[in-house]
């Protein structure tokens, strides 16, 4: 005969002698199994938190209580910054910390299922299930006032910063952002004759190849080393050697920066490097894109024990609270271009690894500065906290465009036979990269050509530009169209090299 199995959930002897066993009171678990009746597996599993003390008889064990409770607690922090995750995210995040800690448990694959969701959440009253606030994916939906100043401004960041009393520490306040930098120069403007459908260009390499970098900075106007990423298996020493003190490198599959890479860049990189600059005497923020791809469990721990606050930004909203985005890329990616130019004068090659750490060091050198910075800061309303700046700037998004001429006259002259039998006119037209938004600039170059020479001339530059932006980026704008007006002729030259007779321009 089958001897039935106890349901230890209520047994108020199981209760007891583990509330001994747990005071220290009895230690002797085979002695607290025979003196109050109780199965001595099922009392080791309760107070080695195996299993919980209300678990009933038979029931399967996914993960340890005190694992289960950490994760709860992560989730509920998490939370508070602004972060919310769907059911198959959490899986994903258990999955990665059981990979992570090599825990044995019944999961395919270490993924849990639906059904330890659903005893995890029964367990876990502390915790419910949401419908989180969608943003539309239409920008004029997303700029929402309500979304933006209740969500963002009220509930997450003003409450975060009134906790750790952090309106005086700009110190103490960061933004980590990611951008690419393409290493050959097939995305530099060349001239062509207008109407023509397909310009080629000679490079070094087959497609492009992007470098992703990390930026932080502080709102007092500091910046941390960068941190690197490559697109390889493996690294080697040489791809890390000339660049900015203290930066960090790494490789990903494909060039991004991944889970495990970011936890890295935490640790590694945030954790010391920003105590330089904060008052250790206060919290430390670190706000950031909310993409799933850069939070952990093993992370959300690694905060919490770091006292640092990590503030998750509002999604298809970074064009308007991301202040390296706003304020600091734009410059990081003009000087980048100029990198590009030089570089393509002297080689068709693109921009190997090795090189690519001082040629990095240059750019952030002459780009990051401290008033830019700070800038980024103030017009995101981050710091000083003042929705109110975002809030003029959802009023004034996709205002109508102005034109602007700059004043260059620019002459070039070409090498070969003088193939102009008369005078022409065309326009070359390309894109400037507007700093600080997602929007871009139209630039026209108006060239005539003199009769019986091969001397081009350039009669007149025009840009469009978005209305109403501050005079401080319409100033970079204009020195953009500037700098390619009178870099006409290094672009010229890429363009006749490859083919392309001063005769298209006759008529």
């Amino acid at each position: 005969m089958t001897k039935p199995r106890r349901n230890y959930s209520s047994c108020p002897k199981m209760k007891e002698a583990c509330r001994l066993y747990k005071e220290g009171t009895i230690r002797d678990l085979s002695h607290l199994s025979r003196t109050f009746g109780v199965d001595r597996k099922a009392l080791t599993q309760r107070v080695k938190d195996y299993i919980s003390l209300e678990a009933h008889q038979g029931q399967q064990v996914y993960l340890s209580t005190g694992t289960e409770r950490e994760i709860s607690g992560c989730l509920q922090v998490l939370s508070q910054w602004g972060w919310g995750f769907t059911r198959s995210e959490l899986s994903d995040l258990v999955q990665e910390y059981v990979v992570a800690n090599n825990l044995d448990t019944p999961f395919t694959q270490g993924r849990p299922g639906r059904k330890w969701f659903d005893r995890f959440m029964r367990d876990h009253t502390e915790l419910s299930v949401r419908k989180s606030e969608q943003f539309s994916e239409t920008r004029a939906i997303a700029t929402n006032e309500t979304a933006i100043l209740d969500h963002w401004f009220n509930e997450v960041l003003k409450k975060t910063l009134d906790d750790a009393q952090l309106h005086n520490k700009p110190e103490n306040i960061y933004n980590v952002d990611e951008t690419g930098f393409i290493t050959d120069p097939t995305s530099e403007m060349v001239l062509a004759r207008k109407g023509l459908k397909n310009v080629y260009q000679k490079t070094g390499g087959s497609g492009k190849e992007q470098i992703t970098v990390c930026v932080t900075s502080n709102a007092a106007g500091y910046s941390l080393p960068p941190f690197t990423v490559y697109k390889a298996k493996h690294i080697y020493s040489s791809w890390c050697v000339g660049g900015l003190e203290s930066a960090r490198y790494a490789v990903s599959q494909h060039g991004w920066m991944e889970r495990p890479l970011f936890e890295d860049y935490f640790r590694n990189l945030f954790l010391p490097e920003s105590v330089k600059y904060s008052d250790s005497n206060f919290p430390r923020i670190l706000i950031f894109d909310g993409h799933s791809s850069h939070i952990s469990l093993k992370m959300a721990e690694m905060a919490e024990e770091n006292n640092v606050k990590l503030l998750r930004l509002p999604s298809n909203l970074t064009h308007l609270l991301q202040p390296l985005d706003k304020a600091v890329f734009g410059d990081v990616k003009r000087q980048w271009r100029k990198k590009l130019r030089c570089h393509a004068r002297v080689s068709r090659d693109k921009i190997r690894k090795e090189d690519f750490p001082a040629k990095l060091r240059e750019v952030l050198e002459a780009s990051l500065k401290s008033e830019n910075i700070k800038s980024g800061f103030k017009s995101s309303g981050i710091f000083p906290w003042n929705p109110e700046r975002v809030k003029d700037q959802t009023k004034n998004a996709y205002t109508p465009t102005v034109e602007k001429s700059v004043n260059v006259q620019q002459q070039v002259q070409l090498t070969g036979s003088p193939s102009n039998t008369s005078a022409s006119e065309c326009q070359v037209s390309g894109v400037l990269p507007t700093n600080g938004m997602d929007s871009t600039s139209q630039i026209v170059l108006s060239v005539e050509t003199i009769p019986g020479s091969n001397v081009l001339n350039i009669t007149n530059v025009q840009v469009t530009i978005p209305k109403d932006i501050t005079p401080t980026v319409e100033e970079h704008i204009s020195e953009d169209a500037t700098s390619v007006a009178r870099d006409w002729e290094s672009h010229t030259e890429l363009y006749w090299l490859h083919g392309t007779k001063p005769s298209m321009w006759a008529d």
